[in-house]
């Protein structure tokens, strides 16, 4: 079942309050907030918000002062605001959006264009989490395929995807499992490990490291057995995760582990832990899957531009599955492309090849009325880093479709321009 996206409603007026709440609780899970610093604490929290509806006339801290707070986060920034206010005159929603409001709603509301909008914000956000996950994942198989081939020892490469692994997803621990010298067998702590409070595991880390395991014992053994990642919700309520019965608060709960294959042989396995119960991610264990394999070849010291042309293969696959087209090219000389995901297929009617060989593919494709404004624009894309533009675009059948294109500038390590993915 499909999680709820979660509301921020934030008015001074129970009244209203009563009114988003009855209308929205059936499809979204609402929190509620009656001032400003109810609000940003909320926004902060580590549960926050996927939306905030957002009253401007507050006693202390107005709304327009909240979104300036808000825009201003780092933590909170891309949190969509629509403001629900009574203040109905132009100069009032031009200053709402001027200031970082993604929509403006005057009051008495109409139920149906609320909903309407709530939709359309959550969707664009969900779309751009699609585009970021994507991105981060992409950059992750990149980054494990290029500095483990550097790496002068197994051991190095582990380690440096213990700690980008932990770095994407947040998870707190990440440890390695290797074969035992002498039995093919059993996999014996390699003691390797990424902790980012080691104080609050040492129960954990001594408990794993007198641990061995077979084929089918413990979530390393069943990785082990399979030669497939596998994840546990809740570690100590599995039967099969023989840690948990060793102490009284071994301090995680959600799993996740993954094999290190060369061939089809499993080498070594990788586990993170959580303290949190966390559903499983199909889509985080498929990009571990093709870690794995990485790693694997590594050991077998292939060529790190075979690496990321498998990787890249693979990735597709769940790019595939989208619902948004991401593609990148170069960010000086002519622009050429380098990436497109598959889906361009089924969103816009062409082949991905027909984008890769053509450097003006897209403002090829943009409508005519819409051409100068967006060529326009580029110039504000390397002033931010980011541009978001919304415009008709040329569909292989022949019709014009609108869509919401957000462009960011990636930087090498000395801040100069290399790549836009969009």
């Amino acid at each position: 079942m499909k999680e709820h996206k979660k509301i921020l409603i934030v008015d001074d007026e129970r009244f209203n309050i009563n009114v988003l709440v009855d209308l929205l609780k059936p499809n979204y899970k609402i929190m509620v907030a009656i001032n400003g610093k109810q609000a940003l604490k909320a926004a902060q929290s580590d549960s926050p918000p996927d939306l905030i509806l957002l009253d401007i006339m507050m006693p202390e801290m107005d709304g327009y002062e909240v979104c300036q707070q808000l825009k201003a986060d780092e933590k909170t920034r891309e949190i969509p605001v629509i403001f629900v206010t009574a203040m109905g005159q132009e100069s009032d929603e031009t200053k709402g959006l001027e200031i970082g409001a993604a929509d403006y709603i005057t009051k008495p509301i109409s139920p149906a264009i609320v909903e309407a909008r709530v939709k359309v914000q959550i969707e664009r956000k969900e779309a751009q989490e699609v585009i970021a996950a994507a991105h981060a994942r992409i950059q992750l198989l990149k980054k494990i395929a290029v500095a483990a081939n550097e790496a002068s020892a197994i051991e190095d490469a582990l380690q440096i995807c213990l700690d980008e692994v932990c770095s994407l997803t947040g998870w707190p621990v990440g440890h390695a499992y290797t074969l035992a010298d002498n039995d093919a067998g059993v996999l014996i702590t390699a003691k390797l490990w990424h902790l980012d409070k080691p104080e609050e595991f040492q129960t954990f880390k001594k408990i794993s490291e007198e641990t061995r395991f077979t084929a089918g014992i413990g979530l390393p053994g069943r990785v082990l057995s399979s030669g497939k990642p596998a994840w546990i919700t809740d570690v100590t309520k599995d039967t099969n995760f023989p840690r948990a019965k060793l102490a009284e608060n071994i301090g995680v709960k959600a799993a996740f582990c993954f094999p290190v294959l060369v061939g089809s042989k499993v080498t070594a396995v990788l586990e993170f832990f959580t303290p949190d119960t966390v559903e499983p991610d199909k889509q985080l264990l498929e990009v571990m899957a093709n870690v794995g394999t990485q790693l694997g070849r590594v050991i077998e010291r292939m060529h790190a531009e075979e690496v990321i042309a498998s990787s890249h293969a693979r990735i597709n696959h769940i790019l595939a599955s989208s619902p948004a087209v991401l593609y990148s090219f170069e960010a000086t000389g002519n622009y050429a492309p380098t990436f497109i995901s598959e889906n361009v297929r089924e969103v816009f009617g062409y082949e991905p090849s027909e984008y890769l060989e053509d450097p003006k593919f897209v403002l090829d494709r943009i409508h005519p009325d819409d051409a100068t404004r967006i060529g326009g624009s580029l110039s504000h894309l390397f002033e931010e880093g980011f541009l978001t533009n919304e415009y008709r675009f040329h569909h292989k059948d022949g019709s014009y479709r609108w869509v919401s294109d957000e462009l960011r500038v990636i930087h090498d390590e000395a801040g100069k321009p290399v790549e836009i993915v969009g």
